[in-house]
């Protein structure tokens, strides 16, 4: 979900009418694409259908275990979004307190600068690392997964909503943001040549997503239409290049783009309860190789 994604927000504010803020409490850009590669968790073998609540996929709490001792860095920056006066979506250029840890360690913990800049050092290769925000006005977000392997990661970007417009967003996708067993996951595909290092880059359309385990389709992937909303009769990405799946799918999945004579980085997120996961550009789901000329 991107920021264009929440200008269409306000219009769908006023069809649905008010909705409950998201009351959820935390459980016990210049990267090259060659980086991706990287970035990729192993295989979570062949795909199990995941239908509800009942059924869950890899446990998605983080341990108590001490992080690993490492030298890496994972940086980036925090973009905030709330409702103004006028009810219109706007970025809030200057927010104080926004803690940024490493979720599956949440004692490795810094606070974000009042600009949104980050920086978590003494991080180690080899270990899933899934970046955290919170902060008491917004919803707790959450970075895709990382792998580091011998690379510092640069760039890495939240799209952080404020409470108000997450329970919009997770409403019009047909779920409650309140909900404490409900979890959402969104990413942008994107082509090669969409300028690594922002979270503005341009969808590839004509993409499909998949997830291993599978997710039954009544959870997405739902699709972005040109107008910047989730469209559940759309099959493929638009121009945009939005896609999300949201539901009581509590787990570890990874995600896979398709189109016809072009690869993807795929790409690991943790669908936790009362947290949205967005990977946003420059580390959703990037083509990496594309017929000559479509780049």
């Amino acid at each position: 979900m991107r920021a264009a994604h929440l200008r269409s927000l306000l219009a769908l504010t006023l069809a649905l009418g008010a909705c409950p803020a998201a009351d959820a409490d935390r459980p016990a850009e210049d990267a090259a694409v060659s980086v991706q590669d990287t970035l990729a968790a192993p295989d979570s073998g062949e795909p199990d259908d995941v239908g509800g609540a009942d059924t869950r996929a890899v446990d998605a709490t983080p341990d108590a275990a001490v992080m690993p001792p490492g030298e890496r860095t994972i940086a980036g920056r925090a973009y905030f979004f709330d409702l103004s006066d006028s009810l219109s979506i706007e970025q809030i250029t200057a927010v104080s307190g926004a803690v940024i840890s490493v979720f599956e360690y949440p004692d490795v913990s810094v606070t974000a600068d009042d600009d949104g800049a980050f920086s978590l050092g003494g991080l180690p290769d080899g270990v899933e690392l899934t970046i955290a925000l919170e902060h008491p006005d917004y919803f707790p977000s959450l970075t895709r997964t990382f792998v580091l392997a011998g690379e510092d990661v640069t760039d890495v970007t939240f799209q952080a909503l404020s409470t108000t417009i997450a329970a919009v967003a997770a409403a019009i996708v047909g779920v409650d943001a309140g909900d404490p067993e409900v979890c959402i996951m969104a990413t942008t595909v994107t082509a090669i040549s969409a300028g690594m290092g922002t979270i503005w880059a341009a969808g590839e359309p004509g993409a499909t997503v998949t997830t291993e385990p599978a997710i039954a389709a009544e959870y997405g992937p739902i699709y972005f239409n040109t107008s910047v909303t989730p469209d559940p009769s759309l099959s493929e990405t638009t121009t945009d290049g939005g896609v999300v799946i949201a539901g009581r799918l509590e787990g570890r999945y990874q995600w896979h783009g398709h189109k016809a004579q072009y690869a993807f980085a795929p790409l690991t997120m943790r669908c936790v309860p009362g947290w949205l996961t967005n990977a946003s550009p420059p580390y959703g789901l990037v083509v990496t190789s594309a017929p000559v000329g479509r780049r």
